[in-house]
């Protein structure tokens, strides 16, 4: 399924905790070095895929028993078969459920969480920048001065950003789980008209908008799922969504 760009990464559903206010003064930068080569500052895809996998692993746990064995044995691969920016639901060679994520969502995905997360602390407009730099450059790399360094290598932001991130990709790849346990497609359909139907959202257009539409609140409960999971398991905020 062709993932809604701006739709998908821009959402607010948050895992833990939403955007926070950076009150009436700036804070003074908290830098490190060594938050430089963060995996989302680097954007380091091989490392945010395998935390993507984490993500994924969470929101398979935080579904009904139900669901849960309907999705047994699904993977997550990084693939671009379908696009440079996209994320899809599909069965395997083997029959088995799988989701594709591309490197560009994953790119396009840590952009964003850096932007938000300088913009939330230091009150600038990085997020939007961005995309009107993808608008323009599609996904080459930003120059080295698009982000300033001392903001870049906050340690505050940097923490941020990774709860951001998470967000982002949880709302992607719970959008193409729930294609898979809602049973819209032939390897998990079981032979019947499940939900909207496998067999009509093939051939009736406007089936496929509701099937998307169905996909969207079954992932938002699965996050919010997810999060809350998540906080019975770590406890309390420290300054992390948990």
């Amino acid at each position: 399924m062709v993932v809604r760009i701006l739709v998908g990464i821009l959402a607010t559903v948050a895992i833990g905790c939403g955007p926070r206010d950076p009150g009436p003064t700036l804070p003074i930068p908290i830098r490190d070095p060594g938050a430089a080569i963060d995996p989302i500052n680097m954007t380091n895809q091989a490392l945010l895929f395998r935390h993507s996998q984490r993500v994924l692993g969470e929101l398979v746990a935080a579904l009904p028993d139900d669901r849960r064995a309907r999705v047994a044995g699904l993977t997550l691969e990084s693939n671009n078969r379908m696009g440079d920016v996209n994320a899809f639901a599909t069965c395997g060679d083997d029959g088995a459920p799988m989701i594709g994520l591309s490197d560009g969502m994953i790119t396009i995905a840590a952009h964003l969480a850096m932007g938000t997360a300088t913009d939330e602390l230091f009150e600038t407009d990085k997020a939007r920048e961005y995309l009107a730099w993808l608008q323009q450059h599609g996904l080459e790399p930003p120059p080295v001065a698009f982000y300033i360094p001392a903001h870049h290598t906050d340690v505050r932001k940097v923490a941020r950003q990774r709860e951001v991130f998470e967000e982002q990709i949880a709302f992607v790849i719970g959008h193409e789980l729930a294609h898979h346990y809602l049973g819209h497609l032939s390897c998990n359909s079981e032979g019947a008209i499940e939900e909207l139907g496998q067999v009509a959202a093939d051939n009736v257009p406007a089936f496929n908008q509701i099937a998307e539409l169905a996909a969207d609140t079954a992932a938002t409960k699965n996050l919010l799922a997810a999060g809350v999971a998540r906080t019975a398991t770590r406890g309390p905020s420290t300054g992390r969504c948990s």
